[in-house]
């Protein structure tokens, strides 16, 4: 009556969710390429919405301090695929190589924001046998490739003259 308006907002408050699963834990079929333990992982999406766990050092079963990747995709219905070490190109002679961390760590945090990793604190040895076990201030970061970032077939160039002989050619 005296001119003036407002919004108005409903809310309703329910009962939370949080902490209650559907169903229980299931063993998947997939397993990791290496056993370990006090290991940073973290999940990320691609420009497709693939979606990955990469999990990175840890200490393995023989208390070895490790300092490698690994990666499993998700599915859209929650099953990972095979886990694969995280490779890298070197040169021709060594075309795949394990992408190491520059210094093994356990019992750090792994963290993804945009395209990087980053691996923070921890300790370059096991603390279960050595009691004198310095924390480690340092941080690590790899970036994570994606499809804008793969090598692409280049077209084959053409010089000059009547082109290739007759015959049947591949290209790889």
């Amino acid at each position: 009556p005296d001119g003036r308006k407002d919004v108005f907002y409903s809310y309703q408050a329910t009962s939370s969710a949080a902490g209650h699963f559907n169903d229980p834990f299931v063993l998947s079929s997939e397993t990791m390429t290496t056993g370990r333990e006090r290991h940073g992982s973290v999940f990320g999406c691609d420009d497709y919405g693939l979606t990955y766990i990469y999990t990175a050092g840890g200490i393995d079963g023989a208390n070895v301090v490790l300092d490698d990747t690994e990666f499993s995709e998700i599915s859209i219905h929650g099953n990972a695929s095979p886990w694969k070490q995280a490779v890298q190109y070197q040169d021709a002679a060594h075309p795949r190589v394990v992408n190491q961390m520059v210094t093994p760590r356990n019992g750090h945090t792994l963290v993804r924001h945009g395209k990087w990793l980053y691996a923070i604190g921890g300790a370059d040895a096991d603390t279960n046998v050595t009691s004198s076990v310095i924390a480690m201030t340092s941080v690590e970061r790899a970036f994570v490739l994606g499809y804008d970032t793969m090598p692409r077939i280049q077209y084959p160039i053409v010089h000059g003259g009547s082109g290739l002989p007759q015959g049947t050619w591949y290209y790889r």
